[in-house]
């Protein structure tokens, strides 16, 4: 265990009752800390990104939502004006509050849209549609 002294620059100066604590303390919980703020930190953007995702099965006003969602796929649309994709988003939102039974995935939701009238609506869903669900890749089992 390292010595205890009155002025310690270079390292923390803990009382522990043993190595092993010592250790656990100055530096596998400072590191755990780091590693679990890295992780938060990293997928922030793909949280906001898939909340965004949700304005197109919400039947209230996401407009803002949906208008950020459009800007950040809007290489993959063909309309990339505000109001045009704020005036398709309402119609869309109209669309959906007279479905009887609300779309619960994308692939649901693409037999309900109509690609000519939605566009825009209907390239966000293929998108949602396409995006991975985990990163991992496949095992192989032999």
């Amino acid at each position: 265990m390292p010595r205890v002294i009155g002025r310690q620059v270079h390292r923390m100066n803990i009382q522990a009752k043993s190595t092993e604590e010592y250790y656990r303390i100055t530096r596998f919980n400072p590191y755990m800390d780091s590693y679990i703020t890295e992780l938060e930190q990293r997928f922030v953007n793909h949280k906001i990104k898939l909340n965004n995702f949700q304005s197109l099965f919400d039947t209230e006003e996401n407009e803002d939502k949906f208008i950020q969602l459009a800007d950040d796929y809007k290489d993959d649309l063909e309309f990339t004006n505000h109001s045009l994709l704020s005036t398709e988003y309402k119609l869309w939102q109209r669309r959906l509050k007279n479905t009887g039974k609300k779309p619960e995935n994308s692939l649901q939701a693409m037999t309900v849209c109509n690609k000519e009238m939605y566009p825009s609506v209907f390239k966000l869903l293929q998108i949602l549609a396409t995006i991975p669900v985990s990163t991992a890749s496949n095992e192989r089992s032999y």
